[in-house]
């Protein structure tokens, strides 16, 4: 009998966590309309968001954004420089609550015959307008010039693009050992592919469960 109330007690210590993990991983998703936005879109990785804002001042945490091919799949979805409207309903405005969700996949246009093209980056240190940063891992998806050519890309070095934005010699060179020297970054018709293609890795839901079962157990058996 006693071990019946444990195994019962473990069974409702993990269905609380289930629950709790679901509001909390699915936020966003109260605020938005499923019937227009779906799950179109894309959110480049937090550490790539960050980089970019540390960069050029632009944050677009707060925007859900698109390519072309994701800006299609919603009704009359017209596509400008990762947005996404349709007259009167900004989409990129009106579905950014789905950036609380799970992570959603890289949209086609970082795929060649199905499969994504590129490798995430390493963190590495920069100085940029005199500050130096640090640059989290997978704050950009880098590639090779051949990757980048299949994707109809410009390819810009690694090496290039880190000298173009003031990084010191140092840090250049172990930006490059960390990453590759033959990697860079690549831009496709103005898009910056080096950045809507990096994706956050999906939460494993069992561990998060799992984790804070034993944590909530433990407190309850002091």
């Amino acid at each position: 009998m006693k071990r019946f109330h444990i195994h019962m007690l473990l069974l409702g210590i993990a269905i609380v966590c289930v629950v709790w993990y679901l509001c909390y991983t699915t936020e966003g998703f109260e605020t938005v309309d499923a019937a227009v936005c779906g799950t179109a879109g894309i959110k480049p990785s937090a550490a790539a968001i960050a980089y970019l804002k540390l960069k050029t001042g632009k944050d677009v945490s707060t925007m859900r954004l698109y390519t072309k091919s994701e800006c299609n799949k919603l009704e009359k979805g017209t596509y400008k420089d990762l947005l996404c409207g349709n007259g009167p309903v900004n989409y990129s405005e009106k579905c950014a609550g789905l950036n609380g969700s799970f992570p959603t996949p890289a949209p086609n246009e970082c795929k060649v015959d199905g499969a994504v093209l590129g490798k995430a980056s390493v963190a590495f240190a920069q100085t940029i307008g005199g500050k130096q940063i640090q640059v989290e891992k997978n704050a950009m998806q880098l590639y090779t010039k051949n990757e980048c050519d299949l994707l109809k890309g410009k390819y810009t070095s690694l090496n290039d693009q880190l000298r173009k934005e003031g990084a010191l010699a140092d840090e250049v060179s172990k930006a490059l050992l960390a990453n590759g020297e033959n990697y860079g970054v690549c831009d496709v018709n103005g898009v910056p592919y080096s950045m809507i293609c990096t994706v956050e890795e999906p939460a494993t839901m069992s561990k998060d469960v799992s984790d804070s079962a034993k944590k909530h157990l433990t407190t309850f058996l002091k």
